[in-house]
């Protein structure tokens, strides 16, 4: 099986901004959520279906914990892509609109 193609919707690239953002104002390590980003990429282009699923009526989604950071990445897989849809902090309330 070749690797997946991970693409990021606009809602996702916006919250992965702001996320660095603040992190990169915030914390000792200002590439960290680019660097779990990057490991993300990695393993889900390899392992696409290693995150979680949702469950009804979200049968179609996962998420998968960065740990290190304290954020979740919501995505689907659709044929051999990986579309990630929410970057989410777990700190958060309920869970994105996806």
């Amino acid at each position: 099986m070749s690797a997946a193609r991970v693409v990021f919707l606009p809602v996702a690239r916006r919250e992965i901004d702001e996320a660095d953002d603040w992190w990169r104002a915030n914390r000792a390590s200002p590439d960290a959520v680019l660097e779990a980003i990057e490991r993300f990429v990695a393993l889900a282009s390899d392992q696409p279906h290693l995150g979680a699923r949702l469950g009804a009526p979200l049968d179609h989604c996962r998420r998968l914990l960065l740990s290190d950071i304290g954020y979740w990445v919501y995505y689907r897989v659709v044929e051999a892509r990986v579309e990630v849809l929410s970057f989410w902090h777990v700190r958060r309330a309920g869970r994105p609109r996806l």
